[in-house]
């Protein structure tokens, strides 16, 4: 099926160039014409081989911004999840060297497209260096470990408070099927909490059933009945509502200073990118930008000699004064009305003016110069005609055969396609009129 659509396809390929060969001459070819003769004018295609390289540094750029973007989307989260946990004094110092490290990314990804490298004045390792003291002032590490101290504290005393309601629960003169309900709802939080215990000690888990405290206590206070309370037990249940509101506001805290942690390394990863880009990224990126911009006016430059061809039949001869032919391609005119010439702008990119080699005068020349860099590098812009009667032909094991009754009225193709049945293909004309002899 695919072997039977290529060949439907190239078959309507060379059905079309007939409609324009129609289009020319208001007739179609005689039959017994040498199609690939007549209908090479609709087959011709440029082609534009210029350095395999430039795709390289074009990779080399889009890697350099996509760098800078890392810094600037790393930075995004520090001010995001970070500042807002700082006190307003540390916040207003965080966010002015970030500010400032903001700007000396503005600043590289605007001269990678200006192709200049101008001095900075901003430091960097050093911006990076005044944030992080200001995070690890907090000493978020010694403070987490502070907070886990303080969470298996808690929990040991909320143990011991759920264990005093058991005991002074059983004392009372309680409804017995609400002191067990209750009493079991109270194990419940103490396993809770020592699971708790042992994931912050890092001991082995003999189980890791868990409830949730606040809930299950709010149930011990709905099955028990709290108005044949005494002042003792009272204080009992103050006593456990306070102390799992207090391990929640220390998880809190922990959450807050493990988030500075993060920000800690994404501060440390931003650094370790801006000195790499510092390093080597930013004088590399310099010369592919300027290297991609030589090609890219070359091949501008191409672009007008071929536009030239197709105005005047040929490529202007070796000794023509080029400058007329290429300047008008680099002129623009704005929306506004305003006429912007990047003529020079472009051949300062070029260390001198570009050679011109005319191979044929119809179907091919070539522009030769060299970047103005440093290693002077060459490169190159190549125009060639080329037909790709050759390619569409290839779909069919025979043909395209060509009968015509009356070329100024139908014609008919017929070619066979390279699939095991050789299945034949046909395409026709729409029946034209013909038009009468005027007497």
């Amino acid at each position: 099926m695919a072997m039977i659509t290529d060949a439907k396809r190239s078959l309507r390929g060379v059905k079309n160039a007939l409609e324009e060969y129609w289009v020319d001459n208001a007739t179609y070819p005689e039959e017994g014409s040498d199609l690939k003769a007549v209908l090479k004018p609709y087959f011709l295609r440029v082609r534009y081989k210029e350095n395999e390289d430039a795709a390289i540094h074009a990779a080399s750029i889009q890697n350099a911004r996509n760098q800078l973007d890392n810094i600037t989307n790393l930075l995004a989260n520090v001010k995001r999840q970070i500042v807002p946990r700082l006190d307003s004094c540390l916040q207003k110092e965080m966010l002015s060297h970030m500010e400032r490290v903001g700007n000396l990314v503005s600043h590289y990804m605007l001269e990678i497209e200006a192709i200049e490298m101008p001095p900075v004045e901003v430091d960097a390792k050093n911006e990076f260096k005044e944030m992080l003291d200001i995070l690890k002032e907090v000493d978020p590490e010694l403070v987490v470990s502070e907070i886990d101290d303080n969470l298996v504290q808690k929990g040991q005393e909320i143990i011991q408070s759920l264990d005093e309601l058991k005991r002074r629960m059983a004392e009372r003169l309680l409804d017995s099927v609400r002191v067990a309900n209750a009493t079991y709802k109270a194990d419940a939080i103490s396993r809770t909490f020592k699971v708790y215990e042992a994931y912050l000690t890092h001991q082995p888990l003999a189980q890791a059933e868990v409830v949730i405290p606040e809930r299950e206590f709010e149930n011990i206070e709905t099955v028990l009945d709290t108005l044949a309370f005494d002042s003792l037990l009272i204080q009992v249940m103050e006593d456990i509502r306070g102390g799992i509101n207090q391990y929640r506001s220390l998880e809190m805290r922990k959450d807050d200073m493990a988030v500075l942690l993060s920000g800690i390394q994404m501060i440390e990863r931003a650094t370790a990118i801006m000195s790499k880009y510092e390093g080597t990224i930013r004088k590399n990126v310099h010369t592919s930008a300027i290297i991609l911009e030589a090609n890219v006016a070359l091949h501008k430059m191409a672009e007008a000699i071929e536009s030239y061809r197709r105005e005047n039949g040929a490529y202007p001869p070796e000794d023509v004064a080029l400058d007329s032919i290429l300047h008008p391609h680099f002129i623009e005119i704005t929306m506004g009305g305003d006429t912007i010439d990047r003529y020079e702008e472009n051949l300062s990119y070029l260390e001198g003016f570009p050679s011109y080699l005319v191979v044929d005068p119809t179907s091919r020349f070539e522009l030769r110069a060299r970047v103005a860099n440093e290693a002077r590098t060459p490169i190159f812009s190549r125009v060639e005609i080329v037909s790709d009667w050759e390619k569409v032909v290839s779909a069919f094991a025979q043909g395209p055969t060509y009968r015509t009754i009356d070329p100024k009225v139908t014609y008919f193709l017929t070619a066979t396609a390279k699939d095991s049945r050789r299945t034949l293909i046909c395409e026709r004309s729409p029946v034209r009129e013909k038009k009468k002899a005027k007497k």
